[in-house]
């Protein structure tokens, strides 16, 4: 992907990685493994990383540096080029949370604007999230959690899970350490000695404040973790929403947790657990494969297929979005549309068609033209001063 869009998309779909330049996985999304067409996954058996829902284990497996690297694939692969029959505008798309942006993107393309139907399909994901119980290392209140010793945790309850992915969302989260002071009650503090409470005053001052910290969320025996860097932070990106896969849940009643490496004031919006029902994810996957582009060569620079629709469509092409890229459909240039936040789309109309993208650096021409201008000029220059210091 193109540096220009992948933290935007980081941002915009909540990726749970560690840095929006620092990105080797989609945090086991099934639905966006899926969108970006996603056909093998290598995992390590010490990864912590989650198997996404679709994908099988081949069977196929090598150790490398005392680790076993299994390779899964995935049951419907979509092919580079999908299409869809409506879209959502971008503006709608913003205003959804990132579970419902995802779901979004596989149900519609997302495009500022077409002349397309837009889409009026219901979206299936839904919270889970029934309360959290406090307890006596951690307060929450309703845009603060409060936690008073390092390593604490707070159970989330929620109903129960079937067929789905589960999800945990945090949103606008900020993290500012615990100071020594913060962690004595009002009556434990008045109880100490006022040498005690000054030394204490005085350590809090001179320690510097930590700008990162790990968040855990574990359900039963599946565990992730959110690696934070407050806006503080040399390397904070703007990232402060994070959508958490914990993995797909066939059927189980088990207890979710929230688990703080650091004891600090946890600033947040909102916060939920988001269930995606799995039978969605199966019928729009089979939806979007149904007319794909097929015949795909790939180019240095360039991609072509062939395609027939029978009906008008916008084909999806899961290649990143730039400027540098021109389509052509049957030997036509035809207009390219950002889409799904950093792939590129063609509208189409019925039948069979030849669908052909290149790629050339932009302002490739114009600085080759201005560089052979330069030296031209160079030498004419040059040729002149020489006549004139002979004469």
């Amino acid at each position: 992907m193109t540096a220009q869009y992948v933290p935007e998309f980081i941002i915009d779909t909540a990726l749970n990685v560690e840095r929006t330049y620092m990105y080797s996985h989609l945090d086991g999304r099934s639905i966006l493994e899926a969108l970006f067409s996603v056909r093998y996954l290598m995992i390590g058996d010490k990864s912590g990383r989650t198997v996404p829902y679709g994908f099988h284990d081949t069977g196929k497996s090598e150790t490398v540096n005392g680790t076993e690297i299994k390779l899964y694939e995935a049951d419907n692969p979509l092919s580079i080029g999908y299409t869809y029959d409506s879209y959502t505008s971008t503006e709608d798309f913003l205003k959804m949370n990132p579970a419902q942006r995802q779901e979004t993107m596989l149900k519609s393309v997302v495009l500022d604007d077409s002349s397309f139907p837009k889409s009026a399909d219901t979206l299936t994901v839904h919270s889970v999230l029934k309360n959290i119980e406090e307890n006596s290392n951690i307060k929450i209140t309703d845009d603060k959690i409060y936690v008073l010793k390092d390593g604490a945790s707070a159970k989330l309850n929620i109903d129960k899970v079937r067929k789905s992915e589960l999800y945990f969302l945090i949103r606008g989260l900020d993290f500012e350490s615990n100071n020594k002071r913060s962690q004595y009650s009002d009556t434990e503090w008045n109880a100490l000695e006022p040498i005690e409470r000054a030394k204490i005053l005085s350590s809090d001052f001179l320690t510097e404040k930590k700008s990162s910290t790990n968040i855990g969320v574990s359900y039963g025996d599946l565990y992730q973790t959110i690696s934070y860097m407050n806006h503080r932070n040399i390397y904070y990106c703007g990232q402060d929403d994070y959508l958490c896969n914990l993995g797909y849940i066939e059927t189980a009643d088990d207890e979710f947790r929230i688990h703080f490496k650091t004891a600090g004031v946890y600033d947040y919006t909102s916060i939920d657990v988001l269930a995606q029902d799995t039978d969605t994810i199966n019928q729009s996957v089979k939806k979007l494969s149904e007319e794909m582009l097929t015949d795909v060569k790939m180019g240095e620079n360039s991609v072509s297929g062939k395609i027939s629709l029978s009906d008008n469509k916008i084909l999806v092409l899961s290649v990143p979005y730039s400027t540098g890229w021109t389509a052509y459909v049957d030997g036509q240039k035809a207009e390219l549309k950002e889409a799904n936040l950093v792939f590129m789309a063609i509208e189409l109309k019925a039948g069979e068609h030849n669908i052909e993208i290149k790629y050339e650096t932009p302002y490739l021409r114009a600085g080759a033209v201005l560089t052979i201008a330069g030296l031209i000029s160079f030498f004419i220059t040059f040729i002149y001063f020489r006549i004139k210091r002979a004469v």
